[in-house]
């Protein structure tokens, strides 16, 4: 059975990423940076139709503030804007497509992303990563859509996986010397349901770094 699906500008109802107003998901988090482990929980809901630059969006609000500016096309689903916090401004960066509109084709597409979890295993400030912005391309492609997902919010059936794979070289040692990060990151998304599990990994074999790990699974959602 083919899973195209193609949604125009005003469309609501996404498979795999539904944006139909008043649904929500409430997610547990786990951020691994130099092995210390960081919980958090993260509600997610979606608001409905607004404006961006004059054209209509689905947006999306997280309990950290931020929002998510969405717009279906022919290409497929694509993050179009991002308010980082409550009273900013929404900033374009360039679409990011999440979903393509035929998830039967296997064809990958680039995202943009940025390192988030390396870090540096000295204690200079010149040193560590995360007081820098590194952009870093990830190659998308969708490698399953028939996998069984267990998570806290119970068992899903039939999920699209979604694998994504970049790397970056970066400076250490104080600019003396160069490392390799590789990154990693995967997204399940349970199909009428929406996202139910998302790990990424940014891995080095460098001295002077440290890997990082990221992984967040669904508790609740309300339909």
């Amino acid at each position: 059975m083919a899973l195209s699906v193609v949604l125009g500008c005003g469309d609501t109802e996404n498979l795999h990423y539904p944006l139909t107003p008043d649904r929500w998901w409430y997610y547990q988090a786990e951020t691994t940076v130099l092995d210390k482990p960081r919980q958090q929980r993260l509600l997610v809901s979606n608001l409905g139709e607004g404006e961006f630059e004059g054209k209509a969006v689905l947006i999306q609000r997280q309990s950290t503030g931020r929002e998510l500016y969405f717009r279906s096309t022919s290409e497929g689903l694509k993050r179009v804007a991002v308010r980082a916090e409550f009273g900013d401004i929404p900033v374009f960066a360039g679409a990011v497509t999440v979903l393509p509109s035929d998830l039967s084709r296997g064809e990958p597409w680039l995202v943009r992303s940025e390192l988030q979890l390396v870090e540096s295993r000295t204690f200079a400030r010149q040193d560590r990563l995360r007081n820098f912005t590194f952009p870093v391309q990830l190659t998308m492609s969708i490698s399953g859509h028939n996998e069984i997902i267990k998570v806290p919010a119970g068992r899903f059936d039939n999920c699209l996986r979604v694998d994504g794979i970049g790397q970056r070289i970066v400076p250490t040692d104080r600019g003396n010397a160069i490392a390799e990060v590789f990154v990693t990151h995967t997204d399940w998304y349970a199909p009428g349901v929406g996202l139910v599990k998302s790990v990424r990994a940014e891995t080095t074999d460098s001295p002077f770094l440290k890997s990082g790990y990221f992984k967040q699974e669904m508790l609740e959602f309300g339909l």
